[in-house]
């Protein structure tokens, strides 16, 4: 009786057996089907993912190159949409109009020398930035003068940086020079390091690998601050640019631009006392921005847009404030 039993299960195996082979042919041939999806929709996703990083700002950062001289310095002539706003390189690499050296008009040129204050970050447009605020309001108020007001200014630059920017690049013709510095000017030294380079050297892949580097840069790089005792490291340079611009500039002005947080420090402050003596004793100028700081904040104005760069208003506060103490205020 066993006998028949097995032949019936073979029989059956038997039968089975090419719906089985059907079944595996069937599945091995959805296998490519499957990947073939699966990489479609990663590229769906990562397309997406690539409109929204430019959407957001994405995908176009400035670049820098580095030099043996000023440590590193802006690439001329580019133009770059970075989080919505325009940055505008000139030959010089300047941020702000372009313009030939040798065609200046010294009268009717102004220089602003300082950091990233005075390069305005990218998350101010290029028509708010501190140069662009004040030749809009020299021209406004003198028609039919060629008002020009360039920035020798990159961020992280300290005193050291914009001096041999300057000895490389310049003399540029001006009558008026305004030099922007911050506490963290007085210990603001060159040091080489990647890590501390604030701008690229090589342009991303895409919006989306522009963004993974923001993300990696942000959580190596520490903000930059100023100090309640700032070193002095860097005041010998800081009274070597004072010099060189006194000596080729027929009216100098250094400003001391505080920190949010400095204001409720007693004063005088330790950086704003060491700048003001080496701004006088190479014959410039001296003026703190922070009296004009407090009536803005007062009438309500929003100065600051992280605790010591300005926003686009804090750049007019300034601007404004610079305009009417200086004898270009009554031209």
């Amino acid at each position: 009786m066993a006998m028949p039993v097995r032949s019936q299960s073979s029989a059956r195996t038997a039968l089975h057996e090419p719906l089985r082979s059907r079944a595996r042919v069937a599945g091995a041939a959805r296998w490519p089907l499957l990947l073939g999806m699966g990489l479609g929709l990663l590229l769906v996703v990562l397309m997406a993912g690539e409109a929204a990083a430019r959407f957001l700002g994405f995908g176009q950062p400035p670049l820098a190159m580095r030099d043996q001289i000023t440590e590193y310095r802006l690439l001329p002539d580019r133009e770059y949409r970075r989080f919505g706003n325009r940055i505008a390189i000139n030959r010089y690499g300047m941020r702000s109009d372009d313009f030939r050296r040798e065609e200046l008009d010294a009268v009717h040129h102004v220089l602003l020398v300082g950091d990233s204050i005075v390069y305005g970050e990218h998350q101010v447009d290029q028509s708010q930035t501190l140069a662009q605020h004040w030749q809009r309001l020299l021209r406004e108020r003198n028609p039919g003068q060629p008002w020009l007001v360039s920035a020798a200014a990159v961020a992280s630059w300290g005193p050291a940086n914009q001096l041999a920017y300057l000895l490389q690049a310049g003399p540029f013709p001006a009558q008026r020079v305004v030099l922007v510095v911050s506490s963290h000017d007085l210990s603001d030294a060159p040091t080489g390091l990647d890590a501390d380079l604030p701008y690229r050297v090589q342009p991303p892949m895409g919006a989306l690998h522009d963004l993974a580097l923001v993300l990696q840069e942000r959580s190596r790089r520490s903000s930059e601050a100023s100090p309640v005792q700032p070193a002095n490291s860097e005041l010998p340079a800081l009274r070597s640019l004072v010099s060189y611009l006194v000596s080729h500039h027929a009216q100098v002005l250094v400003v001391f631009h505080p920190a949010r947080f400095e204001w409720d420090l007693p004063r005088p402050l330790v950086a704003e006392t060491l700048i003001a003596e080496a701004a006088r004793a190479a014959g410039a100028e001296f003026a703190s921005a922070l009296p004009a700081y407090r009536a803005a904040s007062d009438a309500g104005v929003p100065l600051y847009r992280d605790g010591l760069h300005l926003t686009s208003e804090g750049n007019r506060v300034l601007v404004e404030w610079l305009h009417a103490r200086s004898a270009l205020a009554s031209r």
